[in-house]
């Protein structure tokens, strides 16, 4: 199971907003907040007043896939904008995208090999005809 605060603070930090801007909004001190950052499971009230605050979804919290916030924090890094929703999404996407284009790649040498197949078939026969006309 995903570690709820890991997932909260790496949120935040993304969104660059302070613990202390965070606990402001939830009316507790920064010292509660950062208690909260540091547990694995977090009341569902809680949950969705932090989720208000961050702009995403108590799902989206609960399910943050690794690779989607390491690729958000590197473009971070990189003065890029970019959704971390957007950042999983496009992995998942991108594999998709590539995995058609490799069966797509197959069935055209399939399609090839089978032309080439014809092709000399079709001259075997035609030098077939060309000697039995000729005797």
């Amino acid at each position: 199971m995903a570690h709820i605060g890991n997932n909260i603070a790496r949120i935040r930090m993304f969104n660059m907003i302070a613990q202390k801007e965070m606990a402001y909004f939830l009316k507790i001190s920064q010292q509660e907040y950062s208690r909260i950052e540091k547990k694995e499971s977090i009341d569902v009230a809680v949950l969705n007043n932090i989720a208000e605050r961050l702009n995403c979804s108590v799902d989206f919290i609960l399910c943050l896939p690794p690779v989607g916030v390491y690729s958000a924090f590197n473009e971070l890094n990189n003065n890029a904008h970019i959704n971390t929703v957007q950042a999983s999404i496009d992995v998942v996407g991108l594999k998709a995208i590539y995995e058609q284009t490799i069966n797509e790649k197959e069935l055209i040498i399939s399609i090839q090999k089978d032309k080439i197949s014809i092709f000399e078939n079709t001259i075997k026969d035609k030098i077939l005809n060309i000697q039995s006309f000729k005797k």
